[in-house]
């Protein structure tokens, strides 16, 4: 299916949501709240990543990219 991300978080949404609500700085905190949605299923699609965060898909795929890399939280 076109548009499925293909990346699996190695942190569980039970790591990842404390994060989210400690992370100050705004970049970072959106980049952990897409890895937050992917891990709990709530998105499987850039596009639609993008748009609940109220960013392009460009963006979000680059930090997508960056995470299956790195395999750490942003």
């Amino acid at each position: 299916m076109a548009g499925v991300l293909k990346i699996e978080i190695s942190e569980s949404a039970d790591i990842l949501k404390p994060r989210l609500n400690q992370e100050s700085n705004a970049i970072k905190r959106a980049k952990l709240q897409v890895l937050w949605w992917i891990q709990t299923g709530q998105s499987s699609q850039v596009n639609d990543l993008a748009k609940r965060g109220g960013h392009h898909r460009t963006p979000v795929s680059r930090w997508l990219s960056a995470y299956r890399r790195d395999l750490v939280a942003i």
